[in-house]
Order: C-alpha cells, then structure tokens, then sequence
C-alpha cells in the first residue's frame, strides 16, 4: 500500500475485515500494510458508525466459545451478557457505538 494514496471507504472496510479475519494484531496488519494505524482506527470508527445509523443495531462476533460471562449494566436499565473472551476490541467499538 503506498503511504500517499489516499484509500476510499470501501477500501477501508476491506482492509478491515482483511485484519478482523487474520491473526496478525493491528499493530503488525498496519505495518505490513504500510498505513498508519491511527488512520486504521479511525476508519474502523467511522465505518462502524455508518454501520450503525443505517442498519440501527451493531454486529457482535466472537473468535471462540465462551468459557462464561460478564454483564455490563448500562445508565438506561439495559444488561447486556457477554462472553468472558469477547474481543476487546469489539467491546471498545461497541461501547462506542452505545455513547453515540
């Protein structure tokens, strides 16, 4: 990836889903890549967030079975149950996504 190009939205989103669906950790997928990986945050963000407003809910996944749970009581009443090795990284994207 040449560090000038300026990449489109929906090359963002497949380079996201390149590093969700690889083993490398984002650190190590961004300098393969050759892009920074404040750029890779923000886009995965930004994507996420689009996401959001035109579907009204966010897609949770995780990597493995779990081996228990955790609840987060938000401010509104609302529990959710999650499992102990969900991704934290999918946890800080949807706690995000919960604020907005």
């Amino acid at each position: 990836m040449s560090a000038h190009k300026r990449l489109t939205a929906e090359e963002w989103s497949a380079l996201i889903q390149a590093q969700f669906e690889g083993k490398q950790t984002i650190k190590a997928f961004c300098k393969a890549h050759q892009i920074k990986e404040h750029n890779f945050y923000y886009w995965r963000s930004r994507l996420q967030q689009r996401k959001v407003q035109a579907e009204g809910f966010i897609s949770l996944r995780t990597a493995k079975p779990s081996t228990g749970a955790m609840i987060l009581r938000l401010g509104n009443g609302m529990e959710l149950e999650l499992p102990l090795d969900y991704s934290p990284i999918a946890l800080a994207d949807l706690i995000c996504a919960l604020r907005c």
